[in-house]
């Protein structure tokens, strides 16, 4: 976290690696063993800040904003294959991450309740599945409660 120009170019371009760039590889890897299997499922793992834009989070956000938008595509792309790709998008989850700094953590992160890991285990189970291209407990609220 901190404001974008104030980051090194390297400690961006790794979020970046991490993020997006290696689950873009790791389902173009996946993808063949699956088929051959008769199919199977991927599930990325993204978040509330790929949904809602994070200031002092610019590239985490551009990153998960990223992997929604690849898994989505990819999701339409083998519609019919027996390979489902679905997202996780949770919101906050008690972990280091947001713990270490709720200081610094913008506070429309905390619009959605905080997550344990076997919650955010359950979502991926979920979307596994049901094939669902995306769960989230953000989507979950908002159709649950209307």
């Amino acid at each position: 976290r901190g404001p974008f120009d104030q980051r090194e170019p390297e400690d961006l371009m790794r979020v970046i690696e991490v993020n997006l760039k290696a689950p873009i590889r790791l389902m173009r890897l996946a993808i063949p063993y699956l088929r051959k299997a008769g199919g199977g499922a991927i599930v990325n793992v993204a978040s509330i800040a790929g949904m809602i834009p994070v200031p002092h989070e610019v590239v985490y956000s551009a990153s998960k904003f990223g992997l929604r938008a690849a898994s989505f595509a990819l999701a339409e792309e083998l519609r019919g294959s027996g390979v489902t790709v679905s997202v996780v998008s949770p919101g906050p989850i008690e972990t280091d991450f947001i713990l270490s700094d709720l200081d610094g953590v913008p506070d429309h992160i905390f619009s959605q309740p905080m997550s344990t890991a076997d919650d955010v285990a359950k979502l991926i189970f979920d979307a596994a599945a049901t094939g669902a291209v995306e769960n989230s407990q953000a989507l979950r609220d908002v159709t649950s409660s209307s």
